[in-house]
């Protein structure tokens, strides 16, 4: 049954606090970093005010909050953080231990360009870097995707037993404000019963993550891979689960077009598709609109959700038929293709031309009129 809430004019941090509080997270444990600190100001009042009745604990550094989160959840406790930037680069070990571990987590990147040289603004540079470790990735477009994701990263981490990470980009999204809904934790309990169960057990001691044998480490991990492959029907299914019970006020929404994968935005037959990740697809709607308008040759926006693990065999049967792909990446590879143009290019059907965008780089803006440059003698 979906149920009409009161909309709200949030700030992102706030409005990503107040879904993390409604949760009831058993252990939160963060360390401070512009632009993720809102977040974590936000859950230490919530915290204060008695709106959830878990641990709150800040550590002297990421990598102690990351192993705080670790412990917690091979105890059976419902564990959360959130960093940026330099503060994930501290937490790379531990991030690589979570997924190895079969340790269900949820964190908050707000995404913010790595040093050096210094800069505090938005790109993708810190959630490339954790491409590979095994987290389920999301990139929200909006606030209340923001939200949505969330509460559904909740569900997702404790069913797949699995740690899920979303991307919400710094500034953009963390500090602006928008209309947003927070649904009442009564019925978010209603869609995250508390089912968790502890790994560690003191009275049945034994080991968690010991050495495993060359012999054995490939099978290992080439099994870990299969599973979080596999993971992408639930993906989509539970943030289908999620939009049929809950009524955002249009705000967010679940069709063909605008899934867990991925949103699909112009017409269904166009010949030329840009694709991005995160929130600057805002502005590029704009630009899509404006660029049909003038060219009979119609290009449509494809929006990637679901990042790890790449929903591969969707993204085909959506980028078959075209002739012009244009990528944009807000992160560099050094020395090699830019990531998002190394997920697609083997998802490209023959004939078709392929443009690669570097764009965004340390809160470079993004507008409309990227769409224009994209299609540009092209």
């Amino acid at each position: 049954m979906k149920q009409n809430n009161n909309i709200q004019f949030l700030e992102g941090s706030k409005a990503i606090a107040l879904a993390v509080a409604g949760a009831c997270p058993d252990v939160i444990s963060a360390f401070p970093i512009t632009p993720q600190t809102h977040i974590v100001e936000n859950l230490a009042r919530l915290k204060t005010e008695g709106k959830f009745k878990g641990i709150f604990k800040q550590a002297e550094s990421e990598t102690a909050a990351a192993s705080i989160v670790l412990g917690a959840a091979a105890t059976g406790a419902r564990a959360y953080t959130a960093t940026s930037s330099q503060g994930l680069l501290h937490m790379l070990e531990v991030i690589y231990n979570l997924p190895g571990l079969h340790l269900p987590a949820v964190l908050t990147l707000a995404n913010r360009a790595i040093s050096a040289p210094l800069n505090i603004w938005n790109d993708h540079s810190d959630a490339m870097a954790m491409r590979d470790a095994g987290w389920i990735m999301l990139f929200a477009g909006s606030i209340q995707e923001a939200v949505d994701m969330h509460l559904i990263a909740f569900k997702l981490t404790e069913f797949l037993k699995t740690p899920v990470v979303v991307n919400v980009d710094g500034f953009l999204l963390t500090h602006a404000s928008e209309p947003t809904i927070i649904l009442p934790i009564i019925l978010i309990k209603k869609f995250l019963p508390k089912k968790l169960t502890a790994i560690l057990d003191i009275k049945k001691p034994k080991t968690l993550g010991h050495l495993y044998s060359p012999e054995h480490y490939q099978a290992e991990r080439l099994k870990n891979n299969s599973e979080f492959i596999a993971a992408l029907k639930t993906i989509d299914q539970f943030t289908k689960q999620y939009h049929q019970t809950f009524d955002t006020a249009g705000l967010s929404d679940y069709s063909t077009n605008n899934n867990g994968f991925f949103e699909y935005y112009g017409p269904a037959g166009a010949k030329k598709i840009l694709i991005i990740l995160g929130s600057a697809a805002g502005a590029l709607k704009d630009g899509v609109d404006s660029y049909n308008q003038k060219n009979i040759s119609k290009a449509a926006l494809l929006r990637i959700k679901t990042f790890r693990p790449l929903p591969q065999n969707q993204l085909k049967k959506i980028l078959a038929g075209r002739n012009k792909i244009a990528i944009i990446d807000r992160a560099v590879a050094m020395g090699a293709n830019p990531p998002l143009l190394s997920d697609i290019i083997p998802l490209i059907p023959k004939n078709c031309r392929i443009k690669s965008i570097v764009i965004g780089l340390g809160g470079q803006d993004i507008d409309s009129q990227t769409v224009f440059y994209a299609f540009k003698n092209f």
